[in-house]
């Protein structure tokens, strides 16, 4: 059992291409913007158009198609689990009855599109990660958040939180993988016994992830440090590599708002 090859966020993948060129400021103004044309989604048609775009972007990242549905495939379960409590727990007019279980065709339509639109925020939000390294996403944050340092909003400071709580997720579960593979050399088994005794079994695994995750916090505390890192390690410092926008930046931009535009009038005649 790998952990590591079980997270669909916040892993970076170096590969040259078009998306991983973008400015991750146009990335983050994108997904953001995208995130939230998901959430207006009502029926599945509204769906169609984010669904080809997602796919476009896999295939201008050079990123294998089989690699990305493999990752949100490892979530399988969070979506039958959001798509049943729909179908069970709507109301509606009923397409199966027994007993105190009562099937819904508003249930089974709105379950199906919850779990649709979960599928599409959790993609978007992994290619982002996939495409964009930590140095770009802490550069990005923290010239979206510059101009808030007027009203003293520590820009850098959440910045560089920000993409050290995404870098750590990997990180801890490898960790948590590598504590596994230690139990089960000793004889543990997470695959026996009834719910009890597996969640019995994964309490020797916490108490050192824990451990362990206090330590890399003050190994890193420490580093930062000897870097001559301070509290205010945003004032006055410089960049190694600036982020400039370029000719395919504006062409995302203009893409993607012109996409919207279109659906948009689309959608709204039909």
């Amino acid at each position: 059992m790998n952990l590591l090859n079980n997270i669909p966020i916040g892993q970076y993948i170096p590969i040259d291409s078009t998306i991983h060129r973008i400015d991750p400021r146009v990335k983050i103004f994108i997904l953001l913007g995208f995130m939230i044309w998901i959430l207006m989604c009502k029926n599945f048609i509204d769906y169609l158009t984010p669904v080809l775009i997602i796919i476009a972007i896999i295939i201008l990242s050079n990123i294998p198609f089989k690699y990305v549905l493999k990752n949100v495939l490892k979530l399988k379960y969070l979506f039958i689990i959001t798509w049943i409590l729909h179908v069970f727990f709507s109301e509606g007019t009923s397409v199966w009855n027994w007993g105190i279980i009562n099937i819904t065709s508003e249930g089974i339509k709105l379950g199906t599109i919850v779990t649709i639109r979960l599928i599409c925020l959790i993609l978007t939000t992994s290619l982002l990660t996939l495409t964009t390294s930590p140095m770009q996403m802490t550069d990005a944050f923290e010239k979206i958040f510059s101009p808030l340092k007027k009203i003293g909003f520590p820009s850098h400071e959440i910045a560089l939180m920000l993409v050290i709580s995404f870098r750590f997720i990997p990180i801890l579960f490898m960790e948590a993988d590598k504590i596994m593979k230690a139990q089960m050399c000793r004889g543990v088994d997470f695959n026996k016994g009834n719910l009890r005794d597996r969640i019995n079994c994964l309490i020797p695994i916490f108490v050192p992830l824990l451990r362990s995750s206090f330590q890399r916090a003050d190994e890193l505390a420490t580093a930062m440090e000897a870097r001559c890192y301070s509290a205010g390690g945003g004032d006055g410092r410089t960049h190694f590599r600036q982020l400039k926008t370029g000719f395919i930046d504006y062409i995302a931009l203009f893409f993607f708002i012109s996409i919207y535009i279109v659906n948009w009038i689309v959608l709204k005649k039909y």
